[in-house]
């Protein structure tokens, strides 16, 4: 309880307790968060704007196989390093792998269902 400044979370499983203790031991040796950490998280949690704060977003690793079904056809984009491989044609973002596949413009990450705006079932 000295290490943690409260009592543990009842709900939280033995790996995370470990996981918060291994935290705190790195953090009495090395430090803290720095000051700009610090903020971003508060930030995050409370932003003063009322407006979150977008971080960027995760694309899937290389090799990761990305499916969507489009007005009957299914479409599979594989993630390449640096790009995006459909119907043997690379492309540099998935907006683009979108933009061929429904004649539009699209946000890529939404159109994949990877971004938190995708809606999954709903088609604009």
């Amino acid at each position: 309880q000295a290490w943690l400044g409260e009592h543990a979370p009842r709900c939280q499983s033995g790996r995370v307790l470990r996981m918060l203790l291994a935290w705190r031991l790195q953090e009495h040796r090395f430090g803290g968060l720095s000051v700009i950490a610090q903020r971003v998280l508060r930030d995050l949690a409370e932003p003063e704007t009322g407006k979150p704060i977008r971080l960027k977003s995760a694309l899937p690793r290389r090799g990761t196989l990305l499916t969507r079904e489009w007005k009957g056809a299914v479409h599979r984009v594989q993630v390449l390093d640096r790009g995006f491989f459909h119907n043997g044609v690379a492309y540099a973002s998935l907006s683009e792998v979108a933009r061929a596949i429904t004649g539009t413009r699209w946000s890529g990450p939404r159109f994949f269902g990877l971004s938190r705006a995708a809606r999954p079932g709903i088609t604009p």
